[in-house]
């Protein structure tokens, strides 16, 4: 009988660190490697002009101030997707337009972290984004779950629109195998 308690005992012990890494790919992702596949796949230029929508910024610069008034959320926006640039805030998509300008700006962020609140938003809430001294509002017309290699909601847009990224489920231990995808529209004329 003590045998088998001592067997049980490990047998637990070692679950546990199995799911303590496995979640901790999620809560820490820059301890553990692995693809991103949003990265190389966007268009860098206007779908009508061609034109480059972008400033080029390093990565993990300062881009502005992203927030949910609804959720009393903001955050610090960030230059880039990767790893260190997501420790700091919510991370632009290099390669997409900035907020603010026209096309689909896309900004990812961790659900563990600073997008855990976006379980939360509704169609109808409003994202601001302030950048260079300037406001921009856009109001969330969508949200949607897709499998985590559907990268149609990249695609470049004709109007202002801001696409957020985040792993779903929102309590699911480890490497999500989809993603939580808000879409809002904006108006260029605000400032």
């Amino acid at each position: 009988m003590q045998r088998m308690r001592f067997a049980l005992s490990c047998l637990l012990m070692l679950g546990g660190v199995f799911f303590l890494l496995e979640g901790g790919s999620s809560v820490y992702p820059w301890a553990y490697s692995g693809a991103r596949p949003f990265e190389s796949q966007v268009p860098p230029t206007d779908v009508h002009s061609g034109e480059s929508l972008h400033e080029s910024l390093d990565e993990g610069a300062y881009v502005g101030q992203l927030s949910i008034p609804k959720l009393d959320a903001t955050w610090r926006l960030v230059e880039g997707t990767s790893d260190s640039a997501l420790r700091m805030g919510p991370g632009h998509l290099t390669g997409s337009p900035l907020p603010g300008s026209s096309g689909n700006a896309v900004i990812a962020g961790h659900r563990d972290t600073h997008f855990r609140v976006l379980k939360d938003i509704g169609v109808g809430d409003e994202i601001v984004i302030e950048r260079n001294s300037r406001r921009f509002a856009y109001k969330v017309v969508e949200t949607r779950i897709v499998d985590s290699t559907d990268t149609r909601v990249l695609s470049p847009a004709s109007r202002p629109t801001l696409t957020l990224i985040t792993c779903y489920p929102f309590g699911f231990v480890g490497a999500a195998p989809r993603r939580f995808i808000v879409k809002a529209v904006g108006d260029l004329g605000r400032s």
